[in-house]
């Protein structure tokens, strides 16, 4: 059968994507929420986007498909393809070009002006007529035209005239610009369809950490950020059927994962809270939030003291320490602590010798970091036992494990 690559809603491939080319691990049996034919056509149009990153994993389950790549090999980020496939009505792709040649001129007209050129001009000139728009169509696409700034307001009296605006950006000059903010920068769809006006492709940029999953998260981003600048309540509609409400305070964005969290607080739970924002299905904006002030105020104060996304307890510090033992010519493990501290401290106690120290919410979130430092770490502390304790037996047990090697190579 045949079907449409364009789709009305976002939120529909999102979850498409998110469950089956994602993590790539449901098959067409999985499929429960609607008809299993509903599977094939949303397959199908995905497919469409990128068959050229598509996967197949036979199971005696069934077929899994996933997106494999490596990020390192391309330039531009293919989900964003799944962004550009949104259906318009023949009425919006209709307006777009009249309105935009009617006003090719360069004069100003007011709604009623813009009204009778289109009946005059393009409507009444074709013997299969459409349909004409009426006056507040007219209206809500030219505003919609002024806030993505192609169109500019001009005040005649009482009445508002529209014109092309005429503070037209020369892009050419910024398409290098463009090229990286693509596909380094939240919401990096805005750069992906400037890029798409040119005639040449820019592809001189090639990324290490490319983290390009999360594009499918930049609607509720955008979301997220505008209720942040309004200062207004959302409510967390999660993929589990779980929901909060909370007052958004701030975006993280990791620079080892690319995931990126909320930081808000909790109305349910009284504290601040992390949320990723790819385990949040949709949200659903309230009313203005008048302590909006006095949150953020909790959230600057803890700044300092958040290692990475985690609040465990959000009450006493915990304080953790260790020194590294570097040689002359190893400066860069210098550089490195100092590039990397975060919200800590590096302190030289001699020639040899640096202690870092940190008092966070969550010790436990260092460990990861701090054993890439092994081998050179010649003292370690923290307020937290559980945590201290959980170091030394890791190197414990990672020491039994060479014992256990040696001992077999004797036999």
């Amino acid at each position: 059968m045949a079907y449409n690559e364009l789709s009305k809603k976002y939120g529909d491939i999102r979850n498409m994507m998110r469950r089956f080319y994602v993590y790539g691990f449901e098959t067409r049996q999985d499929f429960n929420d609607k008809s299993q034919r509903s599977y094939d056509d949303e397959r199908r149009r995905i497919q469409s986007w990128l068959d050229e990153y598509m996967d197949i994993n036979p199971d005696v389950a069934g077929t899994a498909y996933q997106i494999s790549l490596d990020s390192r090999d391309i330039s531009h980020n293919p989900l964003y393809k799944s962004w550009k496939a949104k259906s318009f009505t023949d009425i919006d792709i209709t307006l777009h070009f009249y309105l935009l040649d009617i006003l090719a001129d360069g004069q100003a007209y007011s709604v009623a002006e813009m009204e009778n050129l289109l009946s005059d001009r393009c409507f009444n000139c074709f013997s299969n007529k459409m349909h004409q728009p009426d006056a507040k169509t007219v209206r809500n696409k030219l505003n919609d035209y002024v806030e993505l700034g192609l169109l500019q307001i001009v005040k005649q009296g009482r009445r508002n005239l529209y014109r092309l605006q005429q503070d037209r950006v020369n892009w050419r000059s910024w398409q290098l610009a463009c090229a990286f903010f693509s596909e380094a920068a939240p919401l990096g769809e805005v750069g992906s369809y400037i890029l798409d006006k040119f005639p040449e492709d820019c592809d001189v940029f090639n990324f290490k950490h490319h983290f390009i999953l999360y594009t499918m998260d930049s609607q509720l981003l955008y979301e997220l950020l505008e209720a942040i600048n309004d200062k207004k309540s959302v409510i967390l509609y999660n993929w589990e059927n779980g929901q909060q409400t909370v007052c958004p305070l701030k975006i993280y964005c990791s620079t080892r994962t690319g995931r990126q969290y909320l930081l808000g607080y909790s109305y349910d739970e009284n504290k601040l809270l992390f949320n990723r924002l790819n385990r949040i299905k949709c949200i659903k904006v309230k009313e203005r939030e008048n302590n909006y002030e006095h949150y953020l105020q909790l959230a600057q104060k803890a700044a300092p003291h958040i290692w990475g996304v985690s609040l465990f307890g959000a009450g006493e510090l915990e304080r953790i320490s260790f020194t590294v033992e570097v040689a002359s010519d190893e400066q860069f493990i210098v550089q490195r602590l100092e590039r990397e501290k975060r919200c800590g401290t590096v302190q030289q106690l001699d020639a040899a010798h640096y202690r870092f120290s940190i008092a966070v919410y969550d010790a436990r979130e260092l460990l990861p970091w701090i054993r890439t430092f092994i081998g050179r770490i010649t003292a370690f502390s923290c307020s937290n036992k559980a945590v201290q304790e959980l170091f030394f037996d890791d190197l414990e047990q990672m020491a039994s494990y060479y014992r256990e090697a040696e001992a077999d190579e004797k036999q």
